[in-house]
């Protein structure tokens, strides 16, 4: 989970797309309790209130099979990673949702490439 104003500082990742993320609510030990996909405006925090931005990296074990199983799928006709896993916490399933700092470079637009293009430029990669 990140905080909206580390992505939007240090991320090609503007305010006004944020909204387009999934919110998360957590509790004071880290378990998630809700996530938010696709917020409405009146779901968004304000801007100057703290918000959990879930970027979608996930560790799960073998319990999200049933829950991925049981779930509906979406309009889209697809089940959604995100719905199971609220199925499963619903069904008593933790989650712990890990802080995380640092840029995301955002490729889910055509016209992000060249940002993130120019933001590793210059940057060693070794396999």
């Amino acid at each position: 989970m990140f905080e909206r104003a580390e992505l939007v500082a240090s991320s090609n990742i503007p305010l006004e797309r944020i909204q387009s993320f999934a919110l998360l609510e957590v509790g004071p030990t880290h378990l998630l309790e809700r996530i938010i996909e696709k917020p409405t405006t009146a779901q968004m925090p304000p801007h100057s209130a703290p918000m959990l931005v879930s970027m979608n990296c996930w560790r799960l074990d073998a319990r999200i099979f049933d829950a991925c199983r049981d779930v509906a799928p979406s309009a889209r006709g697809e089940v959604e990673l995100p719905q199971a896993v609220m199925l499963a916490i619903e069904r008593g399933v933790p989650f712990r949702a890990v802080p995380a700092r640092g840029p995301v470079l955002d490729l889910s637009r055509r016209a992000d490439a060249a940002e993130v293009a120019r933001r590793l430029r210059g940057v060693a990669v070794s396999v």
